[in-house]
């Protein structure tokens, strides 16, 4: 009799059991915030390996959003290169190094593969020029050192333009890889330069050997802004770019200045 009553107190105490198990269940199915994950049993391996490839997956996921949704950049940049060719319609020539630097604020609106960019800035450009003003390299105005200082030699030792200006670039940048942040990438647009000083510098010697220098500054001689097309292929923060002039510096002359500049570009 004792057997039995302990039998059936046992097979209540699992039914009891049981029942609690499922109304757990069915409320965690009722509330998905609540359900239990299953449990799997892996080895440690297996765990890195899925863990590795989750880490992938997210990284692509987000990146995909990250390129979605298009991306705005500000930053500094500086670009220094050698002007190479030779005075055309003068026979005038180039002389030593002449060289062209630009420098300031940059600006990039990307969207995937696609991005504008702008820059605002200054540029320094620097000829040094031989036998210049003795080929009429500026006109009427060449002769006028010698018109005031008969005694000067008749050609100058150095001559030298200087143009410093204010600079704006615009253009499009494509780029290789979409998810490498900006490697790889070829650009191509327009410039404009705006002067703020034109200097071309003559030194002669004199009869006492002395040298004497003349600067010519007048507006009439010079234009008031440079416009052209700039071109650039590059790594990530660095370019190899190239400038060419579609205007020259002088005005209504002859003699033109030459127009390809090729250099590095830094961009942080």
């Amino acid at each position: 009799m004792k057997k039995l009553i302990f039998s059936i107190a046992f097979l209540g105490l699992i039914a009891a059991n049981t029942t609690a198990q499922n109304s757990e269940n069915h409320l965690d199915s009722e509330n998905p915030e609540n359900e239990i994950p299953y449990e799997i049993e892996y080895s440690e391996d297996f765990g890195l390996l899925s863990d590795f490839l989750l880490y992938i997956v997210g990284r692509q996921r987000a990146e995909h959003r990250h390129q979605s949704t298009g991306e705005i950049g500000f930053g500094l940049f500086a670009q220094s290169g050698l002007i190479v060719g030779g005075i055309r319609n003068s026979e005038a020539t180039m002389r030593g190094v002449s060289e062209s630097t630009q420098f300031g604020f940059g600006m990039h609106f990307r969207w995937r593969r696609h991005a504008l960019v702008t820059t605002l800035g200054w540029s320094v450009c620097n000829f040094q020029i031989r036998n210049g003003l003795k080929n009429n390299i500026l006109g009427d105005y060449s002769q006028f050192p010698l018109e005031i200082l008969p005694d000067l030699s008749s050609s100058a030792t150095s001559e030298t333009f200087n143009r410093l200006s204010r600079d704006a670039m615009i253009g499009y940048r494509f780029i290789f890889h979409r998810h490498n942040n900006n490697r790889y990438f070829a650009e191509l647009g327009v410039f404009n330069t705006d002067r703020v000083r034109n200097r071309y510098s003559a030194r002669f010697v004199g009869t006492d050997y002395i040298d004497i220098d003349f600067s010519y500054t007048r507006a009439a001689i010079f234009n008031r802004s440079d416009t052209g097309i700039q071109a650039a292929v590059g790594w990530n923060h660095l370019s190899l770019y190239a400038r060419y002039r579609l205007t020259d510096p002088f005005r209504n002359f002859d003699a033109t200045l030459p127009r390809l500049t090729i250099g590095l570009r830094v961009a942080i």
